[in-house]
């Protein structure tokens, strides 16, 4: 599960389309590219994500999260991101 938090400032929603990797401990393993929704992250909202990995990645080590700068307005405010097996 992951659990995205967007900021609470002005402009923090993205209309662009938000992704996520997951690295294990060696940086070897590594999800690939999990599109999280199709740009409605809006400000100030919790979104959770229920998301299915091919192969357990343990212990995880580092994050990478981004968009794809689509939309009328893909600029985004992240304020927390948590993931949880």
């Amino acid at each position: 599960m992951i659990t995205v938090k967007t900021g609470d400032k002005a402009d923090a929603g993205t209309d662009a389309r938000v992704y996520i990797i997951m690295y294990g401990l060696k940086g070897l393993e590594t999800s690939g590219k999990i599109w999280l929704d199709n740009g409605a992250l809006k400000r100030n909202k919790i979104d959770i994500f229920n998301v299915v990995v091919d192969k357990m990645i343990s212990p995880l080590s580092k994050i990478e999260i981004g968009h794809d700068n689509t939309g009328a307005g893909p600029g985004w405010f992240l304020d927390s991101v948590t993931v949880s097996f």
